[in-house]
């Protein structure tokens, strides 16, 4: 009795070794394959999505390093001086509007795009200025005050010009600068590429 309890005990291990390994060197069924295949196509998904983006985050940080600044100073003549440009519609109707003044070797520079006889007003500005008149190769012919509050307006004698400087009232007698002084064009065209993004 007890050694034939014994054989079915050892009958009985040995089933269970075998089937385990049995069980072990089974081949992999096909969901197992299935699993593994997609997983490793989610890996390699996931890979290629990190290098995109490392490329994409790349670009467009070449792209911001290209972009062209604004320039803050001009060339007038013998003078370099602090400058605004005016180079929207919407920048040129509000001017120098709404400022308690304008600083010494500080201006606003108007550029448009076609020659023109200019017209401007004092609404809406409580200091004096100068006002000069430069035709499309950045000479200066015409160079006029303009008072608080004057709604008059102030025109241009020539139809040609292109650049209107503001500055502070008797900057231009100040600084003997004079008609047939000349602006620097390469710092206004660095300007309305900046403005353009070009």
């Amino acid at each position: 009795m007890r050694k034939s309890e014994k054989n079915e005990e050892h009958s009985g291990a040995c089933f269970g070794l075998h089937f385990r390994e049995s069980f072990a060197l089974a081949p992999p069924t096909l969901e197992l394959e299935t699993h593994l295949r997609m997983n490793s196509i989610s890996k390699t998904c996931f890979a290629f999505l990190i290098f995109a983006l490392t490329g994409l985050m790349a670009s467009c940080s070449a792209d911001a390093s290209k972009k062209k600044e604004m320039p803050t100073h001009l060339q007038v003549g013998e003078k370099n001086i602090t400058i605004e440009f005016a180079l929207t519609h919407a920048q040129q109707a509000k001017g120098l509007m709404y400022r308690d003044g304008i600083e010494d070797d500080h201006g606003m520079l108007f550029v448009y795009k076609a020659p023109q006889r200019m017209s401007y007003w004092m609404k809406n500005v409580d200091f004096p200025i100068d006002i000069g008149f430069f035709t499309a190769d950045g000479v200066l012919r015409e160079v006029y005050p303009l008072y608080a509050q004057d709604t008059l307006s102030r025109k241009s004698i020539r139809d040609d010009m292109m650049y209107a400087l503001e500055v502070r009232h008797k900057w231009f007698s100040d600084n003997n600068i004079r008609p047939g002084a000349k602006l620097d064009l390469e710092t206004v065209r660095q300007a309305v590429a900046a403005s353009s993004g070009n």
